[in-house]
């Protein structure tokens, strides 16, 4: 059995990532909710079945090459999307949805998850 007292580890990194399978954020801190680190994998890109973009293929998910050349961080409260050319824009913007389409090959959208 494990001393309560123990240490168990170390944090040397925090990363949130918003929107999931994207590229996220190092944090220097944290807040935790019960459903875990707050803002993470919060939104996410879903193909026109549903299938949430990932790296791997299954029930859920839909396999979408270039999803880890985007990258999602919070500034001001919302959700910044940058594209491989270093364009910027808002997760909530259509236009942004119609930039992930091209980058992954396939039409997408962009919602809030759960």
């Amino acid at each position: 059995m494990t001393d309560p007292g123990a240490d168990l580890g170390e944090v040397r990194s925090l990363h949130r990532y918003p929107v999931k399978s994207l590229l996220g954020e190092s944090l220097g801190e944290v807040v935790i909710e019960p459903r875990g680190l707050c803002g993470d994998r919060r939104w996410a890109v879903r193909d026109g079945d549903g299938k949430l973009g990932s790296g791997k293929s299954n029930q859920r998910f839909r396999k979408m090459d270039g999803l880890l050349r985007l990258s999602a961080r919070y500034a001001g409260g919302e959700v910044l999307v940058r594209l491989p050319c270093g364009r910027v824009l808002p997760v909530a913007d259509p236009e942004c949805a119609a930039a992930i389409s091209e980058v992954v090959g396939r039409p997408v959208t962009v919602c809030v998850e759960g």
